[in-house]
């Protein structure tokens, strides 16, 4: 049996919030390891008419750089060059206007 492990890749995707209402479109999971002190955010979901949807939409129709769309399972590891506990990058999502994530 050939098992061949998810490749890790690490990518930014920037977003601006042009009103103060919109909203990523993004829920989180429990991380597995959660008996750990955890260091991200893990994509449990990404919520049509959100921010990262959008974004995905617009990546993908663009020839520049399809892979950069944030997708159920990925990890948020820094928010605005912000890094730490999974409450660090919670609160930098909600108190920023424009993000860059990676």
């Amino acid at each position: 049996d050939d098992f061949c492990a998810p490749v890790m890749q690490r990518f930014e995707v920037d977003i601006k919030k042009t009103t103060v209402n919109q909203r990523l479109g993004l829920t989180f999971s429990a991380p597995t390891e959660s008996r750990l002190a955890t260091t991200y955010l893990q994509v449990e979901n990404v919520e049509e008419g959100g921010l990262i949807a959008q974004h995905t939409v617009t990546s993908s129709s663009s020839a520049a750089v399809p892979t950069n769309q944030v997708q159920k399972h990925d990890r948020i590891v820094a928010v605005n060059g912000i890094t730490g506990s999974k409450k660090d990058l919670e609160d930098a999502l909600e108190t920023h206007a424009s993000f860059t994530l990676i």
